[in-house]
């Protein structure tokens, strides 16, 4: 397709008809709906389409002697991503959800100069069509706005029949006419130049656990927080999802604020204000960060004995809500374990956050845990940002290398945990949080506990449930089992070609020990797939590591005997020795090599008493 053209694809005018004639139910419905949209956000910057399933524009508004006039399609124009490109309305039918499309994005070099946002229409959980709400940049409209006014809007088509009987009680007056206000999940307030409510509608009310008639009122008396609501407004008029505590009752909530400046001849409404509280805001954060649980029980392959216990322990954690303790070498799976925890249990489907507490610095993991206030150090944002114990609320948090965790952190950490209120760095109210804490760790945090690296009464309340995973060279037929999985995640990379493990290949993997676990079983099986040329592994086609292990070469870095094997600690100790003098003592190197946290290796360096600069010397020399 041909980005530079600037003539769409239309049916002809025959289809057309027929096409609206089936559409005309939906069409009665959406366009009282579309004009209150567009004179809302409509101007001569603006334009409104209503789009079949089949991406075909049935109707639009606009103004005629606006800026826009060239850019608005005709009736019958197609907008499918095969006619147009990249598109909001192609995006919004093919995703069946709220798009948005901005400048360049847009396929078409003639769309360069717009913005485009479009949410489908269902009648019976189906797709019939998508409202598009599209403007010039030049008309510097607020995005956030526009994406929640199209979504509140074909939330009011798709209930006209709720929205009739509200209409009473939920209407805004904006140049003199009158507006629905029922949107979903969201406020809206219109208040005047000095504060006054000029029209609420009811979900601003439940907000606030307020009712009863508040236009006249002041909104500095509806919004009750720390300093003056209104006065914030004066000073910064212009808002983005503005995080606000309000005092309601005996507790203080946050909510988040947007707002949108009305044109000057608009003279009774000054600015309408959209308000979410932030558990609707966490939903879609959620949503956004992908932060679920992907994994259950049924994806664990296992039919080793020492996977039983295990295994026992996890499912009835699962039904439990106390907190855990998953301890286990690195890369032997405890994040699978952890999700499918949380998957087995009462809080599925509800929010699954998780940290890794060695690779945020200790600087930051503080305000990543439990949020910052806006301006509470340098660098942070002026609304402030929810931290993860908010994100996870009604959910799980998975705090994995929790040995890693700083001495002060881990100080509040267990404040949380004992009160389950959360204040964020720079704040001064407590925000209950509902949250069940899983951690895991490769430590053996017993030791650091003696060794006063992480606090016991921590330990203790993490440790309701212990569950230890065993390293994979302690899992027999698994390694098998888990290199045969393997191979068929991997064959699709092979155009398909069938591929099998020679025997040879298996008696190395039987022996060796492993250090990587399943991480780098995957990792050797990826590797080894892409080298076979014809569709069998063989000994030669694994790592020179696991061939030098087999051939029983003394001086590679990883020597093991199944026979007589060493230690744990041995084994860690002469895998850093080792990293260390192959990258110079270069920490940073070492640490992504063995695939742990620059603060692991450190505290190993430490433990096993190894200087960096020992190595870096020999390199010298």
């Amino acid at each position: 397709m041909n980005p530079h053209t600037t003539m769409l694809q239309s049916i002809s005018s025959e289809i057309l008809a027929e096409k609206k004639k089936i559409f005309r139910e939906m069409t009665k419905a959406a366009l009282p709906h579309l004009h209150k949209l567009f004179k809302l956000f409509g101007n001569e910057k603006a334009f409104i389409l209503l789009v079949d399933a089949d991406s075909v524009v049935l109707e639009y508004l606009y103004a005629e002697n606006g800026s826009v006039a060239t850019y608005v399609p005709d009736a019958g124009d197609l907008f499918s991503e095969d006619s147009a490109g990249t598109n909001a309305i192609a995006l919004s039918l093919m995703t069946d959800s709220l798009s948005y499309v901005q400048g360049c994005e847009h396929w078409l070099e003639k769309y360069y100069d717009i913005m485009s946002v479009a949410a489908p229409l269902h009648v019976n959980d189906g797709v019939v069509g998508t409202i598009a709400l599209v403007w010039l940049k030049s008309a510097e409209q607020n995005l956030s706005l526009a994406l929640s006014l199209v979504e509140s809007t074909v939330y009011g088509i798709e209930r006209e029949s709720m929205i009739q009987n509200l209409l009473s009680a939920q209407t805004l007056v904006v140049t003199q006419q009158r507006m629905v206000l029922d949107f979903v999940d969201t406020g809206l307030i219109a208040i005047s130049k000095n504060g006054e409510i000029r029209q609420i509608n009811q979900q601003a009310l439940t907000i606030f656990h307020e009712k009863g008639i508040w236009e006249g009122r002041g909104i500095a008396e509806l919004v009750n927080s720390p300093g003056n609501f209104f006065d914030l407004l004066c000073n910064t008029p212009v808002l983005e999802e503005h995080d606000v505590p309000v005092h309601i009752g005996d507790i203080y909530i946050h909510v988040a604020f947007s707002t949108f400046i009305m044109k000057a001849n608009q003279v009774d409404i000054w600015m309408i204000i959209r308000c979410r509280e932030f558990r609707t805001v966490k939903k879609l954060m959620n949503k956004v960060s992908h932060n679920v649980a992907y994994y259950s029980f049924e994806d664990i392959i296992s039919e080793a004995d020492t996977m039983k216990e295990p295994l026992k322990l996890a499912k009835l954690a699962s039904k439990a809500t106390s907190n855990v303790l998953v301890t286990g070498e690195t890369g032997t799976g405890k994040e699978l374990l952890v999700q499918s925890i949380h998957n087995g249990g009462s809080r599925r489907g509800k929010p699954f956050v998780a940290i890794n507490c060695g690779v945020v610095s200790r600087e930051l993991i503080r305000s990543e845990l439990f949020g910052y206030e806006g301006g509470a150090f340098t660098g942070a944002k002026s609304t402030g940002s929810m931290g993860k114990f908010e994100l996870a609320d009604g959910g799980t948090l998975f705090l994995d290398e929790i040995g890693e965790m700083p001495a002060d952190v881990q100080a509040v950490l267990l404040r949380v945990l004992q009160t389950h209120q959360v204040t964020r760095v720079g704040g001064k109210y407590p925000i209950p949080v509902d949250v069940r804490v899983i951690a895991a760790t490769n430590r053996d945090l017993e030791q650091d506990v003696r060794d006063n690296f992480f606090r016991g009464d921590l330990y203790y309340r993490l440790n309701v449930l212990s569950i230890i995973l065993p390293p994979l060279r302690e899992r027999g037929k698994d390694i098998q089992l888990l290199a045969d999985f393997f191979v068929e995640k991997y064959v699709e990379e092979k155009d398909g070609i069938s591929i099998k493990i020679s025997p040879e290949v298996y008696d190395v993997f039987d022996g060796y020990p492993w250090p990587g676990n399943i991480r780098e079983l995957e990792n050797v099986i990826h590797r080894a797939i892409l080298l076979s040329e014809d569709g069998i592994v063989r000994r030669h086609h694994l790592p020179t590591n696991l061939q030098a292990w087999w051939n029983g070469n003394k001086e590679q870095k990883l020597i093991y005997c199944q026979a007589d094997l060493p230690k744990i600690d041995d084994m860690k100790a002469v895998l850093v020795r080792n990293a260390l003098k192959d990258f110079s003592g270069n920490v940073k190197k070492v640490a992504s090599y063995l695939n742990l946290s620059r603060g692991t290796v450190y505290n190993m360096m430490k433990k096993y008493g190894f200087d960096g600069d020992t190595y870096r010397d020999m390199t010298r020399k």
